[in-house]
């Protein structure tokens, strides 16, 4: 590990510059290494766990609870906007946010008419598994 308390200032500010800038460089190289490595792990533990399209898959070791948290995107299409104004009439404002995001509380407890329009329109992506740990005691 790199250890910046223990560089040595020196007396000439391009030679301490050269110093920080290759010590930064360093720096950046073994965060990129590190992501890296946690990504690797991150996908294993996936494997091991599982993950749920949306929820909370919960495993356990020895010394640890391990849960991965699967959820997706929704995004509407910009141009679908008018389309579904028109289509849903006064649904529209109880289930899109006026930053046009969808209302997922009011989504999931919406008729089925009308989540059909929705899902016509939507696009989906799954999002980055979210990974806790936790010790046991």
């Amino acid at each position: 590990m790199l250890d910046f308390q223990n560089m040595t200032p020196t007396n000439n500010p391009r030679e301490e510059l050269e110093s920080l800038a290759k010590y930064r460089k360093k720096i950046i190289d073994e965060i990129a290494e590190l992501r890296k490595l946690k990504d690797e792990a991150e996908s294993r533990i996936v494997e091991l766990v599982g993950l749920k399209e949306e929820g909370t898959t919960t495993r356990r070791s020895n010394s640890f609870v391990v849960k991965t948290v699967g959820g997706l995107n929704r995004k509407i299409e910009t141009k679908d906007y008018k389309i579904l104004e028109a289509q849903l009439g006064e649904n529209f404002t109880d289930l899109i946010n006026v930053k046009m995001d969808l209302n997922l509380t009011n989504f999931r407890t919406a008729d089925d008419s009308v989540v059909k329009i929705l899902m016509e329109h939507l696009v989906m992506s799954p999002k980055k598994p979210y990974i806790k740990i936790e010790e046991i005691k």
